[in-house]
């Protein structure tokens, strides 16, 4: 089955994403300060991974759309929660270090994330499960 998407409806599958990341950005950090930095960053992986498994047995526009706004949402939960994670859980000395290895870390990712990803949609198809609507996750 192909998920067929009207033009706009691929420009929202980027837009959903970024919009409800920028929006919600500030309070994925005091998502950190409620409920400490580490839960906080596991709350917002753990959705991330949801949310990507709701686009992968996406079979509508809209389906795809809720899982693009999920994952937005859970970013702006994971990134600033897992930065003050290695802020609070660092010795003072070794945090510009720290604070480093974590920049470089989340670039490699936004870099080689999509790079890989649509490498692995080419090979397997965008669903990668041959058709099937289910998500193995």
């Amino acid at each position: 089955m192909e998920l067929a998407l009207s033009p706009a409806g691929v420009q929202w599958a980027v837009n959903a994403y970024l919009v409800v990341s920028a929006a919600c950005i500030v309070l994925g950090g005091q998502t950190a300060d409620w409920f400490g930095a580490r839960l906080a960053s596991m709350i917002g992986l753990a959705l991330f991974g949801v949310a990507s498994c709701i686009i992968a047995i996406a079979d509508t526009q809209a389906t795809l759309l809720a899982g693009r706004t999920l994952q937005g949402f859970a970013a702006a939960l994971a990134v600033p929660c897992t930065l003050a994670a290695v802020n609070s859980g660092v010795a003072p000395e070794r945090r510009a270090a720290a604070i480093g290895a974590w920049t470089g870390f989340l670039m490699l990712g936004f870099s080689i994330g999509p790079l890989l990803g649509g490498a692995l949609t080419h090979i397997t198809g965008w669903r990668g499960t041959s058709g099937s609507t289910r998500c193995s996750c």
